[in-house]
């Protein structure tokens, strides 16, 4: 490539378009639990929860509190609160809605306007923040409940018994001790310092999450205890402090998704709340006047709107839920010194608060890189240490996926990922290879095939995807492989097939197509033939019968021959509509010298980097060979488009959301597969020409990789810490693949029934069809009266007539 076409590394900046930026800040979905109950055995009462379950979510917590809140209104008059109370119920729909669409409680929003707009006492509205948190947290928890949102259940159960006690200690032992300025200052630089902490958080873009604790033990658990007895504390001076310290905690240092740590935080602080709102009525019989006021006017309020703000927040974008908290606890600390006034005593304190903040949330973070980096090693690991060279390689996988595994009719199994795990077995001395079966009528998504489904006792299994835990591995006690392929590029235009590291060799068995062909042609020969040349005597007997026989065989053929076009235009098979019988002459090595020599750039997305940042000079020899397309994968598909030299790698379709481009040209149009018929897909608008198949969760794919591909042994014992994937065992078994591997390889494949089940369905519904309208059309004819002998009824209907 010459100077003049090169093109700057740093890509292509592009603007995003509104309705981009609405849909990536507020519609990020969220995350939730998978149906237990198999579609083909669930009740209609279970169908109508799964189908309606954010409706169901909403509704049951506001109408139960709904329905005694207004019993309970009449019976005591609480209405003519309303007239004097009322702009308490209009703070606590926005206070309400925050604390159920955030880590903060209501109380984070009542505590600082009762204390500095209202001036009401701190000690009135830290109860208040009790009562109306546990109605709102608790109706907000019900619908995370009935939504199945996820929660990280260790921390809501260990978290909460720390909490408890931090609160009731704090309400018999230090409460009083502390002055009512100090308590303000010590909770706006508390929920300032969590902000910090937020900041922390979302700094760090390429973190790896997770939906639950990792390698939960008992020190774990002892320190959630303790973090649950410290945000206790704080929630006993001021109402609030558990959520967000527990949020910090679990978010920072242990990883944990914050789409599962909010719902769970707002679990915490409704039954927090309810333990501080018992223990002030019940055993202190402290509560003021002034708050039971305040709550009477806010309940009907927050049953409503903190369900409803754990809804909506469940497909905000993280980014936009932490800016709402930016502005928030900003706003509150800036709005107490400036309402307080606090002396030099406060104000040291304040900021030494949201110092030491800082300082603990930054070590937060970086112990929780440590534990990550940690974990990943000792996942490697015991890989390795459980990975026998003398016994057979382990593999496990879900379903045939034609043409990289497929069992043929003598059990043995054949396909791409067979030939390739064969040679990296026979490359490490391994006896052979086995494959285990995963029972998939047991999952109801390729992506439940670990989480969750291994916590089931099913067998350890890991091709379709490569969900794993370093518990599992410890469980299960053997290795399982779960490479895929680590780039499998795809030109942009049809006509250049499929470019990877391995060789693709022609699926769709051209045989049987061409033997429909020529048995149809036949059949119209026949027909031709029985018109035209029929014999005379036939024709007024034979012919009635003979020829709607010929023409019921002809519609068959016809329909069995669209079936086929039709899943060739589907690409059902593999995925490569065309009938071929050659293999793509691009190959993975020619790509990757094509890469470093700059004859071809590869198109990145920013928004998830494929490689890190050590593995791109180990793969491509430099970061110049790299363009870095805009945070959307149209923007890369527009690079891609522009120039032939250019290679893409993306998620796969139904992974990655992604905006149709009509400015596209026609050899660069997009296109959805949507579901037809059980399995079968169907185009919907244009075409995929550059969608790159790429696994659900590259990190730990590569880790696996690692510890496949390396033989473990002291010298390289340092490249162990510090390198997820051995580059050259993967190229070189890639080589012999492509070499050796494939030359023995039949053109074409026979098909199991599963891979022609759908077609058979349907034929055998034409089937029956068009065998009864023959019966119709025979039963019907002027003929047919002829040949029915004297004693049937029919013969004697027509005698009576």
């Amino acid at each position: 490539m010459s100077s003049t076409e090169e093109l700057p590394v740093e890509g292509v900046k592009t603007r995003r378009t509104p309705k981009e930026f609405f849909v990536k800040y507020f519609l990020a979905g969220q995350k939730t639990k998978e149906d237990d109950v198999e579609s083909g055995q669930a009740s209609p009462f279970d169908k109508f929860v799964s189908n309606n379950r954010k409706a169901i979510g909403i509704f049951v917590p506001m109408i139960f509190v709904q329905t005694f809140y207004w019993l309970l209104a009449y019976e005591n008059e609480l209405w003519r609160l309303f007239a004097t109370r009322y702009e308490m119920s209009l703070v606590m729909m926005f206070g309400a809605a925050i604390g159920g669409a955030t880590a903060e409680g209501g109380g984070a929003i009542a505590f600082p306007v009762l204390t500095l707009a209202f001036k009401v006492p701190a000690t009135t509205a830290r109860d208040f923040a009790f009562m109306i948190q546990t109605v709102g947290m608790n109706s907000a928890a019900i619908t995370v409940l009935l939504m199945g949102i996820l929660v990280e259940r260790h921390t809501l159960i260990l978290a909460s018994i720390g909490g408890s006690v931090g609160t009731i200690m704090c309400l018999e032992f230090l409460d009083h001790r502390i002055s009512p300025d100090l308590k303000k200052m010590i909770f706006v630089s508390v929920f300032f310092s969590f902000a910090i902490a937020l900041f922390l958080l979302n700094s760090d873009k390429k973190r790896k999450t997770f939906d639950k604790i990792q390698n939960f033990d008992l020190k774990k658990s002892i320190l959630l205890v303790v973090v649950g007895f410290a945000g206790g504390v704080f929630s006993g001076i001021s109402g609030s402090g558990l959520d967000v310290f527990s949020f910090s905690v679990i978010t920072l240092l242990f990883r944990v998704n914050e789409k599962v740590a909010t719902p769970t935080t707002v679990s915490l602080a409704g039954i927090n709340s309810a333990v501080g709102f018992f223990w002030r009525h019940q055993m202190q019989h402290a509560i003021q006047p002034l708050a039971w006021e305040y709550f009477a006017v806010c309940v009907p309020i927050v049953s409503i709107f903190a369900p409803l703000g754990s809804f909506i927040s469940s497909h905000f974008h993280r980014q936009t839920l932490a800016l709402f908290i930016y502005i928030l606890e900003t706003v509150a600390i800036v709005s107490a010194f400036a309402i307080i006034q606090p002396g030099l005593v406060l104000s040291i304190i304040s900021v030494s608060i949201v110092v030491v903040g800082f300082l603990f949330y930054y070590l937060l973070a970086y112990l929780g890189r440590r534990f990550i980096s940690q974990e990943n090693l000792d996942l490697a690991s015991i890989l390795l240490e459980h990975y026998h060279t003398n016994g057979p390689l382990v593999l496990g996988y879900s379903v045939d996926y034609f043409p990289y595994i497929y069992e043929q009719f003598n059990g043995y199994f054949n396909g791409i990922f067979i030939d390739l795990f064969r040679t990296i077995a026979n490359e490490f001395g391994c006896s052979g290879v086995e494959l285990r079966k995963f029972p998939l009528q047991r999952i109801s998504s390729d992506y439940e095939l670990f989480d969750g489904a291994v916590d089931r006792g099913e067998v350890f299994t890991a091709i379709d995807t490569s969900f794993i835990r370093l518990s599992d591995v410890k469980r299960y006690r053997y290795s399982t492989t779960a490479i895929r392929t680590k780039m499998v590029f795809m030109e942009k235009e049809r006509s250049d097939g499929f470019m990877s590291d391995l060789s693709f060799f022609v699926v769709f068995p051209a045989n049987i197509f061409i033997s429909i062909i020529v048995a149809w042609l036949i059949y119209d020969g026949l027909d031709l033939l029985h018109t035209r040349y029929a014999i005379r005597p036939c024709r007024n007997k034979c012919l009635s019968v003979l020829l709607p026989v010929f023409d019921l065989f002809h519609k068959l053929l016809y329909q069995y021959f669209y079936v086929f076009v039709f899943l060739i235009h589907d690409s059902y098979f593999n995925g490569n509509n065309l009938i071929e019988t050659l293999v793509s002459a691009t190959t993975f090595s020619s790509m990757v010298n094509q890469f470093r020599s700059g004859a071809r750039k590869l198109v990145l997305t920013t928004g998830d980097k494929y490689f890190d940042d050590n593995e791109t000079e180990y793969f491509l020899g430099s970061n110049s060979t790299i363009i870095w397309g805009g945070e959307f994968v149209d923007d890369c598909f527009k690079l891609v488009c522009e120039d032939s030299t250019r290679v893409g790698l993306f998620y796969e379709p139904d992974l990655y959301s992604f905006y149709s481009d009509q400015e596209l040209n026609s050899k660069c149009t997009l296109d959805e597969k949507v579901e037809f018929l059980g399995s079968l897909k169907v185009y919907k608008l244009g075409i995929y020409n550059f969608l790159i198949s790429r696994n659900f969760s590259r990190i730990v794919m590569d880790k696996m990789n690692f510890a496949l591909l390396t033989v473990y042994n002291p010298d390289n014992n340092p490249i162990l810490f510090t390198h997820y994937v051995e580059y050259e065992y993967l190229l070189s078994a890639a080589k012999y693949l492509q070499n050796q591997g494939s030359s023995g390889l039949s053109p074409y494949s026979a098909l199991s029934f599963e891979h022609i089940e759908i077609p058979v369905i349907i034929f055998g519904i034409g089937l029956s069809i068009s065998l009864v309208a023959f019966a119709l059309e025979i039963i019907n004819s002027s003929d047919f009266s002829v040949h029915l002998p004297p004693h049937s009824s029919s013969y004697r209907h027509k005698a009576d007539l």
